[in-house]
């Protein structure tokens, strides 16, 4: 029985790392914030904020878009039996979940900060894609930590 959990754990591996990659290409597609007035709301899409969020690291609320590297790099710790994907993964959660802390934004390449005013979709589904890769890299480091276990001489 364990050697036949064993042998799957690859393929649960992959198997997360391609559920959590569609969630965050998913999360591209809609938008990730709005700015401005609540009487006329300016939508900020999610690929925008993707592809350009890493100028705002130069600023504090550049902070939360760190998450991307952090989520990108657990993926790769995964594949490669690193025990540092399981601490990645939960960096990535909480740099997403900093977004929620800051209530201006940096809307441009002259650092003009814009307030928030509302969260869409994107954002919601980006954070989700951080949370989810974190509780299966959570789960397949407890199974695998268990297999280990079973096959130590000290188990009893």
């Amino acid at each position: 029985m364990i050697k036949n959990i064993k042998n799957k754990i690859p393929y649960i591996k992959i198997v997360l790392i391609i559920i959590s990659f569609y969630m965050l290409v998913m999360s591209l597609f809609h938008n990730a914030f709005y700015i401005g007035k609540p009487e006329a709301p300016e939508e900020v899409a999610s690929l925008y904020a993707f592809l350009f969020g890493w100028i705002s690291i130069l600023f504090i609320t550049g902070i939360p878009w760190l998450a991307n590297l952090f989520l990108f790099f657990s993926w790769l710790l995964l594949l490669f039996k690193s025990n540092l994907s399981l601490y990645s993964s939960i960096l990535a959660v909480l740099f997403s979940l900093s977004f929620l802390l800051f209530e201006t934004v940096v809307t441009n390449e002259g650092g003009v900060s814009r307030k928030i005013i509302g969260y869409g979709t994107g954002y919601w589904l980006w954070l989700s894609t951080c949370i989810v890769n974190c509780i299966g890299i959570f789960i397949i480091k407890v199974i695998d930590n268990k297999i280990n276990r079973a096959k130590s001489p000290d188990f009893e």
